[in-house]
């Protein structure tokens, strides 16, 4: 599928220890990085960061309330490369490319603020540690 997609596949051991908002927020730091080049060459707008952190958050909050399953984020982020990036994309040019970007990360966005205050603390505090108990040292006295 390709290394923007790797990420997802760790995003439950990331639960773990941090929030889920949190740990979408690491995995949207690595595609954005994966597309570094395209961005340095201009084959992709720069609204496309804010796009791919926005769109980490929704596909976190669909990895976690399916299990673990990345299944459903990748199929959205087929759907959503397939239609924006294949279709919609192509029926702009010049200025409108910039515009439309913005658009698409302006809507992402807004998704994903609905996804954290519809999630609300589950997705944004970090989980407890369970403490061990701890076993008494038995000393020789």
């Amino acid at each position: 599928m390709g290394g923007a997609r790797i990420p997802w596949i760790r995003i439950t051991r990331l639960t773990k220890t941090q929030s889920v908002l949190t740990a979408a927020s690491v995995i949207g730091a690595i595609p954005v990085f994966w597309h570094t080049p395209l961005f340095l060459k201009s084959s992709i707008p720069a609204s496309d960061v804010v796009w791919i952190v926005a769109a980490s958050i929704v596909f976190a909050f669909l990895v976690i309330r399916s299990g673990g399953s990345v299944l459903v984020a990748m199929v959205m982020h087929a759907t959503n490369n397939a239609v924006t990036g294949e279709y919609v994309s192509s029926l702009f040019s010049g200025d409108d490319v910039v515009l439309q970007g913005w658009v698409r990360a302006t809507m992402w966005s807004v998704i994903a603020i609905v996804v954290v205050l519809v999630a609300g603390r589950s997705f944004t505090t970090r989980p407890q540690r369970e403490l061990s108990p701890v076993e008494p040292v038995l000393g020789s006295a």
